[in-house]
């Protein structure tokens, strides 16, 4: 399941990337940065040599600070559960992983951060 959604993801990410006609005069450096570090897939914006992104407020990152801390509680929590519970620890699980990565840290990465 995790090799098949990297393949999509990695596709879908070379398909913005190919199709944008900023990328094909940015430098390599750049290129490696959208396609590798960069989470979005908004290539238009990423290349764009004017940028008018507005600096998130700090209820933006206090929420997606406080995604991040659930997330990472609620994969916590999935070791407590018994064996006849591992159906709903995967859920709890897999609710974490999307917590901490969706909603939190690709929020706190993502094209509107001051990173």
């Amino acid at each position: 399941m995790w090799a098949l959604a990297a393949w999509i993801y990695a596709g879908l990410k070379w398909l913005t990337f190919a199709s944008c006609p900023f990328a094909s005069v940015s430098s390599i450096r750049r290129s490696l940065a959208y396609l590798l570090l960069w989470p979005g897939m908004d290539a238009k914006s990423f290349f764009a040599t004017s940028r008018s992104i507005d600096r998130p407020g700090l209820w933006e990152w206090l929420l997606a600070v406080a995604n991040t801390v659930f997330g990472v509680f609620l994969i916590a929590i999935t070791v407590h559960f018994d064996d006849e519970h591992s159906l709903a620890a995967a859920w709890v699980g897999m609710a974490g992983i999307i917590f901490t990565l969706h909603f939190g840290l690709f929020h706190l990465l993502g094209p509107s951060s001051s990173w």
